[in-house]
């Protein structure tokens, strides 16, 4: 498959899963890291009314099968893994992936999120 015909895979992760981490070491591949509070929030304390219809078309722009000259802008779109951006994903027939922590390794998700400053 060449270069121009590629499949664009959608991964949703729940936070602190590695979606930056992934970002910043997949070189060899276009991936976006697309934050979603980027979309979710006019202003700190405002959320964007639009929310997550705004995000779900940047996701849609992004994908190879959507577009109609079948040319995506990445090979992998990282993404919310919120219930209303999940929800979006579903309604708009956009295939994903749910990555999430086992329920054995909490501790270990509350210290990284301490450790980033959340």
């Amino acid at each position: 498959m060449n270069k121009f015909n590629k499949k664009t895979l959608v991964i949703s992760g729940f936070p602190g899963i590695g979606k930056s981490h992934f970002f910043r070491k997949n070189k060899d591949k276009v991936v976006l890291d697309s934050d979603s509070s980027k979309f979710s929030w006019i202003e700190k304390g405002i959320r964007h009314p639009d929310f997550p219809n705004n995000y779900i078309k940047y996701i849609k722009e992004n994908l190879a099968y959507i577009n109609p000259l079948g040319v995506g802008k990445a090979d992998i779109i990282l993404v919310s893994s919120h219930k209303n951006v999940r929800d979006a994903l579903v309604e708009n027939d956009i295939p994903f992936t749910l990555v999430y922590p086992s329920r054995d390794i909490k501790e270990e998700y509350l210290q990284r999120y301490k450790d980033r400053g959340e």
